[in-house]
Order: C-alpha cells, then sequence, then structure tokens
C-alpha cells in the first residue's frame, strides 16, 4: 500500500514538496525567510521609533514643556472654578482678602507647574532606561 494513501505529495504552508529529498532544509530556510521579512515589516518601525525617542535631544525638553502647560492649565480651570463657586455662595472677599487669595493661588500654581516639569523629566528619564533595557 501507498504511503500517501493514494494521494498525490503536498506541499507544506511554504509550498515545498515533502517529497523533495531536502526538504526539511527548504522548510528551515523558508521559515527563517518568513521570520526575516517579518521583523523588517513589523518590528523595524517599532525599533526606529525606540530609537527616536531615546535619541531625540528635544525629546525631554518636550516632555517638559507639555506637563507643565498641562498643570497650568489644569490649575487656572481649578481656580476658574473655585471662584464661581465662591460667588455662586455669594462670598466677596475684601481687597486684603482678594491681594492675599491671588498671592497663595500664584505661588500653589507656580508649585504645580514645577511639580509638573521635573515629573516629566523624570518619566522621560525612565522612558529612556526602560528603552535601554528593553522593557
Amino acid at each position: 500500500m501507498d504511503q500517501n494513501y493514494g494521494l498525490q505529495p503536498t506541499g507544506n504552508a511554504f509550498g515545498i514538496d515533502r517529497g523533495a529529498s531536502d526538504y526539511a532544509a527548504q522548510t528551515q530556510a523558508a521559515l527563517l525567510r518568513s521570520n526575516w521579512d517579518y521583523s523588517r515589516s513589523e518590528l523595524e518601525p517599532l525599533l526606529n521609533r525606540l530609537r527616536y525617542l531615546y535619541t531625540n535631544p528635544q525629546g525631554e525638553q518636550n516632555a517638559i514643556t507639555a506637563g507643565r502647560k498641562a498643570a497650568g492649565e489644569a490649575f487656572d480651570r481649578t481656580q476658574q472654578g473655585n471662584e464661581l463657586t465662591m460667588r455662586m455662595h455669594g462670598i466677596e472677599l475684601t481687597p486684603a482678602q482678594k491681594a492675599s487669595y491671588d498671592k497663595v493661588a500664584a505661588y500653589n500654581r507656580n508649585l504645580a507647574v514645577g511639580g509638573a516639569g521635573i515629573e516629566a523629566a523624570r518619566g522621560h528619564d525612565e522612558m529612556r532606561q526602560q528603552i535601554a533595557v528593553g522593557t
């Protein structure tokens, strides 16, 4: 009885004839080519992006600027909400209270913006470390 049970020999997923004398070598070569093509088409763009993020000299400054801007905008919206709440409850500050309130608000805003810049720089450094070690 025939080993192929009467069927014609067929190829594998790479189209290599299973009856070929060097079937294993051809299949392994095709598998390696397939892996190489995959890495070039799918992984290489990701590696290029990581390389760019790691070596971009403006990356840290951009992160700091964006963090500071976001913190400043969030603080300003919070202040607007606080002032609206005071107006809704009929709370009016005297000129001395308003000056003190504004001074404390400016101090707190500067702390928030400065802290956000520091955290953004720290986050950028951590990202670079993770890229360097491949995590």
